[in-house]
């Protein structure tokens, strides 16, 4: 499966779990989609608004004391959109609706993130040919071969 349809998969998961999540995307830094627009976006819109809070970032990191912004949480009135950043400064755009529960939103995102992060292990760790996320036995699960333990014995 490629890098695109694994993002997308997890965004798609995001947006299918939460009826109160309305759409989402990735944006990278250069401010080009990287999946397709889940749900209910508008793309010149989405576009528009990752430019500009991606170029409110930059200058919050250099005319201020605030250096790793995480999160930006804009509240309209009737709906929220959720940026946050992440990895290379891309970034995931949220919107949902305006809704008492955002504890439930907050935990979907922050388990899509851990997805994402996790994906963006692993491609780099295939990119440097390290075979680190092969799953490697504990100890518990170590096979003692021609030991009492092992069923060949």
């Amino acid at each position: 499966m490629s890098t695109k349809k694994n993002y997308e998969s997890i965004i798609t998961e995001l947006v299918a779990d939460d009826d109160d999540i309305l759409g989402a995307v990735i944006i990278s830094e250069e401010c080009c989609p990287v999946t397709n627009y889940i749900g209910e976006l508008n793309e010149d819109e989405i576009l528009y608004i990752a430019n500009m809070l991606l170029e409110f970032r930059e200058k919050l990191v250099t005319g201020t004391s605030i250096k790793n912004t995480e999160q930006i949480w804009i509240e309209a009135k009737e709906t929220f959109l959720i940026v946050v950043f992440y990895a290379d400064d891309s970034l995931l755009l949220v919107k949902a609706n305006k809704t008492k529960k955002l504890g439930m939103i907050r935990n979907a995102i922050g388990k899509t993130l851990r997805n994402i992060q996790s994906l963006v292990e692993l491609q780099v760790a295939s990119e440097n040919g390290n075979q680190s996320y092969i799953k490697k036995p504990n100890k518990e699960e170590i096979i003692y071969r021609k030991h009492p333990q092992s069923p060949e014995y």
